[in-house]
């Protein structure tokens, strides 16, 4: 047997290879050439509209119906209400201010408990004064008990302490009612005077030794509508006595 015939021998006894078919991926070069052709389209793209856009534009100089009729209405609006001014307010002011005159009594300052006039006046703003709160009335005629705080020092605790006081305070005019915020001192010279002809003690401790200056805060009315509240009901009497 020569070599040849060996060979094609070997070849026929040699069992058949197995082929199998692999999927390769995509070459590079295939990659490369789309991205290159999507990145040509893009540009193409972008430069058609950077021309669009910076071409220039010829339009008309005459302005459109719509916004010339908006602009003569803007300009009537405003012609109309230049041509007419707003209208006067009404006066309240003056309305209110006459029903509080109305509403005065004659002869007394609705914001002051009383008059003060001469030297009880300058008694009044000279002499030493204290505040409190009416806190009891009608167990005295013209009298109430008036209360204030006070800082008391206890020499046990080595400290101050707040403590109420009281004192019984002249009412001239019977006007005061609890929870009213007053002013008081010593009796001005005229009530002090009136007083001592009736003998009745002055500056006497325990007893009634101050008169009301002035109501700071009056609780509930004004001091000013207790004394129309109070003419109104004399005068009902009176004419009712006259009757």
């Amino acid at each position: 047997m020569n070599t040849s015939s060996a060979q094609v021998l070997l070849r026929a006894c040699r069992p058949s290879s197995s082929r199998t078919l692999v999927h390769l991926p995509p070459s590079s070069s295939s990659s490369c050439t789309a991205r290159a052709h999507f990145k040509t389209k893009w540009q193409l793209s972008q430069r058609q509209q950077q021309n669009r856009l910076g071409r220039p534009h010829h339009f008309s100089t005459s302005r459109a119906t719509w916004n010339v009729q908006a602009e003569t209405s803007t300009s009537t609006v405003t012609t109309t209400t230049a041509a007419t001014p707003n209208p006067p307010a009404p006066d309240t002011e003056k309305s209110s201010t006459v029903f509080h005159e109305q509403s005065k009594p004659r002869g007394y300052e609705p914001d002051s408990y009383r008059v003060w006039r001469g030297e009880d006046e300058d008694f009044v703003k000279t002499s030493e004064s204290f505040i409190g709160r009416v806190s009891r009335t009608g167990t005295m005629r013209k009298t109430v008990r008036v209360s204030r705080n006070v800082q008391v020092w206890d020499a046990h605790l080595q400290k101050y302490y707040t403590r109420e006081k009281h004192a019984l305070v002249h009412d001239p005019d019977d006007l005061l009612v609890e929870g009213d915020l007053v002013s008081y001192g010593g009796f001005p010279p005229s009530i002090a005077k009136a007083r001592l002809e009736k003998g009745r003690p002055v500056d006497t401790k325990g007893r009634v030794s101050c008169c009301v200056f002035d109501v700071l805060t009056p609780f509930g009315s004004t001091v000013a509508q207790r004394v129309q509240a109070r003419s109104s009901v004399d005068g009902a009497a009176s004419v009712k006595l006259a009757s």
